[in-house]
């Protein structure tokens, strides 16, 4: 008779903590359904998001699309650039329009043009690179005429 009202009592605390067991395991299981609505809600596209965003799963997705944008704007904006220098050169090509000291990284401050503090190690980079560019071109110019021009003397 012991023995059974020990199995009894053992029965009773096993099914006691088969149901903290199984009421834990709802909490659990509510948690994290709460968490993936959450992370739904986050990863859903926004009105104006564009085809390109809507498949970028992860953060390491999303900060690699941004270095990409990031990278176009900047070659974007020195294309833009170039073209304006270049358009300035040809449209003033009888006044001899004068670009030396001008950059895209330069402003005009008091009537001077300056480097601003942030862009002064980018601009001497820069300077460095186009010295090395117009010195390469120079020695492997095949015609001699500088700028690429064919000018002639007749």
């Amino acid at each position: 008779m012991e023995k059974a009202r020990k199995t009894a009592d053992k029965l009773k605390e096993v099914e006691k903590e088969l149901a903290d067991l199984k009421a834990s395991s709802a909490e659990e299981k509510k948690k994290l359904k709460d968490k993936v609505t959450a992370l739904k809600a986050m990863m859903a596209p926004a009105e104006d998001e564009s085809e390109g965003t809507r498949g970028l799963a992860t953060r390491a997705e999303l900060v690699g699309k941004v270095k990409k944008l990031e990278w176009q704007m900047v070659a974007s904006m020195n294309y833009g650039w170039q073209n304006a220098m270049d358009q300035l050169k040809i449209a003033n090509a009888e006044t001899g329009l004068n670009t030396k000291g001008v950059s895209r990284l330069k402003k005009v401050e008091n009537g001077q043009i300056v480097v601003p503090e942030q862009y002064r190690d980018m601009e001497l980079e820069e300077e460095e690179e186009d010295s090395d560019e117009e010195e390469f071109e120079e020695e492997n110019r095949p015609d001699g005429n500088k700028e690429g021009h064919d000018e002639s003397n007749s």
